[in-house]
């Protein structure tokens, strides 16, 4: 699913790209205007050229900026400075993977020269809202340079902030304050003797943030911002005739409230088909609800206000919700632009919410989206707004059992599977499926869960959906598992399906699930002969939040049951739960790595 790419935008209009030009100094100073609706930045960058190298700077702004006034200084040793003329600055547009994004850019070249010169260039952006002053921006590529940043407040208003999770490890700022006439002024300043402690050559390049919001004093930040979108949404949100007369037909028959909010969740999930939309104030603001609807195309904002519209049009209280996903860099747990880059629709159940994410064209009613479990979303309400923590559906809910019935024939086993998938563990399949052929869609889990077996084909699969549970049938059959020397028969236990799809990465990264996962799986194994097991040491491991338990039981000469667990409750893995998940994914390995000896027995 594609999220709507409001980071990227100020991520861009406050960034210029360089990758040769070796910064020293960056300064920015924000003046609010003083009916507290806009803003200007002043912006320097001063830095230093390698000799024999050339690069081209960009400055990218967006529909909501203006950018004035740019100014380019070259110093090159034993020459006189030169400023670099206007028509060597080139406006042009940025193409993104999005809609439309509305990006453009001012781009100049700097030349190459046999020594290392001085740059300073500056330029100032006038932008035309407030809340988009939502982030400092700290990028370092070496740590020799300061970055300073001033933001001048008029005294009607005040200044919110709160450091990210590196930098509140890596504290190299000097915060100031202080109040000259009719501003308080606000200094942020990372000093290159700090840096220089905190960050080394092998952290480079380093970049971190502040998130920012300014508001009147008379208001709390999140209601300012729960009023500020509440402004935004409410022109765009008035259903037409022929809107409100497909919602009745959607509806029609239906008596319960879950039902119709079933309905209405549904008909936003097929019949919107997700695209970005990024243009300017577009970035967060929802287009009108019925064209939307009858153009058949929006982005979360988009559907989500569609949803929470039609379902107050039925009576059913709803309220759309700005959101941080798990792919974000920070939660939303601070009232800024830069915390989100998602929203959904929430309906009140009791003293919680039914959260219901139309953009998951799959996610099944009842369940929150996979991007939002445990993130915190900001329900916009007639008050004052309400910060709400997203449930992580249990793994218990989201239960796999695999069970396989095998014969031996010879060396190899052929049989049966049988596979359950409940709740959240089926929306990979399901989001797939919607894409091709049930004959393709059948062709490809045999293909996925071959792969995860290694040595084992499956075949003639059936397929059966329920609510909030998928499942099906198939045939198996093994290639060359068992080794017969003499009275002993060697079986590899490489044939079983591995207990989750990422074991065979070694020393795995920061990785996020989206699910918690539980998944069991069950072998028994008819013989051809009566054998006796050696001794096999069955084995169990758990931390943090990660479990696998391995166990292999003769239940009579001529059977063998092999059962194994995988539990991990973690949306995400990340530090201390990353080194507790590589070590279980190594006894992982290493377990399936094993061979049984069965040695044979003469029985009547």
């Amino acid at each position: 699913m594609k999220l709507y790419l409001l980071s990227l935008l100020l991520f861009f209009s406050s960034f210029s790209a360089a990758q040769e030009l070796t910064f020293l100094h960056e300064n920015h100073t924000f003046t609010i205007s003083e009916n507290g609706s806009s803003f200007t930045e002043e912006v320097t960058y001063i830095g230093q050229m390698p000799a024999n190298q050339s690069e081209v700077i960009s400055i990218y702004f967006t529909e909501l900026e203006t950018i004035k006034n740019i100014k380019v200084i070259i110093g090159i040793p034993n020459e006189k400075e030169r400023e670099l003329k206007k028509k060597e600055i080139v406006l042009s547009s940025v193409n993104t993977s999005n809609f439309y994004g509305g990006i453009q850019k001012y781009s100049f070249e700097l030349p190459t020269k046999n020594l290392p010169y001085n740059v300073v260039y500056s330029y100032t952006l006038e932008h035309k809202d407030l809340m988009f002053l939502s982030r400092l921006g700290f990028y370092y590529q070496s740590n020799e340079k300061t970055i300073k940043y001033e933001i001048r407040v008029p005294n009607s208003h005040t200044l919110a902030y709160k450091f990210s999770e590196e930098m509140e490890t890596k504290i190299f700022l000097d915060y100031q304050s202080h109040l000259s006439g009719d501003y308080t002024h606000h200094y942020f300043i990372s000093k290159p003797e700090k840096i220089r402690h905190l960050i080394s050559e092998e952290d480079l390049p380093f970049r971190t943030e502040i998130r920012t919001i300014v508001y009147p004093k008379e208001i709390k930040p999140f209601a300012y911002y729960n009023k500020w979108y509440q402004d935004l949404v409410m022109p765009h949100s008035i259903l037409n005739e022929t809107t409100k007369a497909a919602i009745d037909q959607e509806i029609k028959g239906l008596t319960t409230r879950n039902e119709k909010i079933a309905a209405l969740f549904s008909l936003v999930q097929k019949r919107i088909n997700y695209i970005d939309f990024e243009n300017g104030i577009g970035a967060i603001q929802p287009r009108d609800v019925n064209d939307v609807f009858a153009k058949k195309q929006g982005d979360c904002k988009d559907m989500s206000n569609l949803l929470t519209q039609s379902l107050k049009y039925v009576g059913i209280d709803a309220n759309m919700a700005i959101s941080a996903t798990l792919s974000h860099f920070t939660d939303l747990d601070f009232p800024s632009l830069s915390s989100a880059n998602h929203c959904i629709c929430v309906v009140p159940e009791g003293d919680n919410y039914i959260f219901l994410d139309a953009t998951e064209s799959k996610g099944i009613f009842g369940f929150p989206s996979r991007h939002t479990q445990g993130r915190n979303v900001f329900v916009i309400n007639d008050l004052a707004g309400e910060l709400v923590r997203v449930p992580v559906v249990n793994m218990e809910e989201n239960l796999e059992i695999f069970q396989m019935k095998l014969i031996q024939k010879g060396i190899n086993l052929e049989g049966s599977c049988d596979v359950e998938l409940n709740g959240m563990s089926q929306l990979n399949l399901k989001n797939y499926a919607q894409f091709t052929t049930e004959a393709i869609v059948k062709q490809n889990i045999e293909a996925y869960y071959s792969a995860q077996a290694n040595n084992l084909k499956f075949s003639d699969l059936t397929l059966s959906e329920a609510f909030k549970k998928t499942s099906f049938t198939s045939t198996v059959k093994s290639s060359r598992i068992f080794t017969n020397l003499g009275k002993k028969y060697y079986l590899s236990l490489n044939f079983l399906p591995f207990p989750h799809e990422h074991i065979q990465s070694e020393e795995e990264e920061d990785k996020t699930f989206y699910t918690t996962e539980k998944r069991q799986f069950e072998i028994a194994i008819q013989l051809e002969q009566t054998v006796r097991m050696q001794d096999f040491e069955s084995m169990k491991v758990s931390s943090e939040g990660i479990q696998f338990q391995f166990d292999i039981e003769q239940l009579s000469p001529r059977q063998l049951l092999i059962k194994y667990e995988y539990q991990n409750e973690n949306l995400e893995i990340k530090d201390e739960k990353l080194k507790a998940y590589n070590e279980i994914n190594e006894v992982i390995r290493t377990s399936f790595a094993k061979t049984i000896v069965l040695i044979k027995e003469l029985r009547p």
